[in-house]
């Protein structure tokens, strides 16, 4: 089973409560059911002009950005190194995903990480 983790070149310019949809989620600017209905409605990976506007500024920002890749590798290093520590191998990853070789089939393993989320 692959867990996402950022990808430094893709995800720097992300700000937090500004990644698409992000917001609403977490602030509750609407209802369940309207947003369930907008939802399947929209295009995928749509940004609202506000998450435009600080990307732009983003861009320009070279430290924020450094800033940001350094972050993305030390996590990926801190990821690796504690599964190393418990046992566990993954697949040399630069991209957004780590893949992690479970040593039994990942289906039980993900149902429970969803059930105590």
């Amino acid at each position: 089973m692959a867990r996402q983790v950022p990808q430094p070149d893709r995800h720097a310019h992300v700000l937090e409560g500004l990644w698409p949809g992000g917001a609403a989620r977490r602030l509750r600017l609407s209802s369940p059911e309207v947003a369930d209905l907008l939802n399947r409605v929209r295009q995928p990976f749509n940004v609202n002009s506000i998450a435009l506007a600080a990307a732009l500024a983003a861009l320009g920002d070279a430290e924020h950005v450094r800033k940001a890749v350094d972050l993305n590798r030390q996590g990926m290093a801190q990821l690796i190194d504690g599964l190393r520590a418990r046992g566990l191998r993954s697949i040399p990853s630069v991209g957004n995903f780590l893949a992690i070789d479970l040593g039994q089939p990942a289906g039980p393993i993900d149902q429970h990480c969803c059930a105590r989320v």
